[in-house]
Parts: C-alpha cells; sequence; structure tokens
C-alpha cells in the first residue's frame, strides 16, 4: 500500500481523489486522527479508521482496522449529480463514535459485530421495507403487491434478516450487483433500500 502524507481532507479534495487516474497500487490518504480514505486501483474509494486494541486474550495491544463504509463503488462516475455514499463528514463522525467506544474500553469492529447479531424482530429490514411499501406507496394495490413479490424474492434474501441499524452502504451495493441479471430495477431497489434506511435512520 503506498502512504501519503497525513492532512485533513476537504470535500472538494476527496471529490478530486476520486477523479484522479486510479492508482497502480492501494494507496490511503490520510484525514488525521487515523481515518483514512482508501484508494484501489479498480476506482473505488473506502473510508477506515486504524486503532490499536488490546483484549484480555492479547498479550499486547494489536494494530487493527476499522471499516467505517464506501465513498464511491468502483464503476460510479463523478459527475455534478455525485453524491458519496459516506461522505466525509460523516466519516469522521463514525470514527468519532468508534474512538468513543475505544476510550471506554470497547472494541469497535466487536460491537459493531455484535450489534449485527443482536436485535429484534422488528428491527429486520424485510419488516420495515414492507411497512414502508405499504405507508408510503402511492401506486396500485397490483403495484404494491409488486413491490412485496419483488422484495421477497430478490432484496429479502440478501439483506432481509439483517437489522436495519447494521446495513452499510457496501451491503446496499453488494444486494444491487447481485441481482444485476435485473439491471432496470437494480438501480431503483438500490435508491429504494437507502430510502428505507434514511427514513427509519435519518442517515445513509
Amino acid at each position: 500500500m503506498t502512504r501519503k502524507k497525513d492532512y485533513r481532507l476537504t470535500d472538494a479534495g476527496v471529490k478530486a481523489i476520486a477523479k484522479q487516474s486510479t492508482p497502480t497500487k492501494v494507496t490511503r490518504h490520510g484525514d488525521g486522527n487515523n481515518l483514512y480514505l482508501i484508494q484501489h486501483p479498480n476506482g473505488s474509494l473506502f473510508w477506515q479508521m486504524t486503532y490499536r486494541y488490546q483484549s484480555d486474550k492479547d498479550l499486547k495491544p494489536k494494530q487493527k482496522t476499522y471499516q467505517i463504509g464506501i465513498y464511491k463503488p468502483a464503476k460510479q462516475t463523478i459527475d455534478s449529480a455525485f453524491k458519496p455514499e459516506v461522505s466525509l463528514k460523516e466519516a469522521r463522525l463514525a470514527r468519532d463514535k468508534a474512538q468513543a467506544l475505544l476510550s471506554d474500553g470497547v472494541d469497535p469492529t466487536e460491537h459493531k459485530n455484535y450489534e449485527k447479531n443482536n436485535f429484534e424482530q422488528k428491527d429486520l429490514f424485510r419488516v420495515i421495507a414492507k411497512s414502508y411499501i405499504n405507508e408510503r406507496s402511492s401506486t396500485t394495490p397490483k403495484n404494491v403487491q409488486k413491490l412485496h413479490n419483488y422484495l421477497d424474492k430478490h432484496i429479502a434474501p440478501h439483506i432481509g434478516d439483517y437489522p436495519i441499524a447494521s446495513i452499510t452502504a457496501q451491503d446496499v451495493i453488494k444486494t444491487g450487483l447481485a441481482i444485476q441479471t435485473y439491471f432496470e430495477e437494480r438501480g431503483k431497489w438500490t435508491d429504494h433500500c437507502r430510502q428505507i434506511r434514511r427514513t427509519k435512520l435519518g442517515r445513509f
């Protein structure tokens, strides 16, 4: 991995990095305070936080990486309408929350995994998505049923049983790629997934 000197990133600066020719090696751009924008040769950009943590089983602290989220998927173009999956501001907030956990002696990566595996039925994406379709759809009953069928057949098998708070931008993108045979619907459902999560949590 190529390392560049840490500096405080800006929204314009990150977008400029995204517009650059892709590097031949994975490159990281530092924002300071252990937050990095990771640039891959395939064109994708991810946010990561580095940290050290010593569990009860460790003899000494280990260097670890906390995955925050994706800024831009590999094939997405940067134009006037571009919006990042996880913005610089959101990445910094996520970093701050992770560091707060570390201050309390909690490994943020383990905490994230715990939240993903401990949830109530009402918090599942499948349940919330069905409610969203029923409450917000202004289309005909026939089309509402079509949306439910599409959710059950193509979306739910991938993220339906995930708690809504644990679903990341990467999860939504992977789901879109998994149903790419249905290309026209894929874009619509990716937008729907984001909107469902944004409505429930006020972010993403």
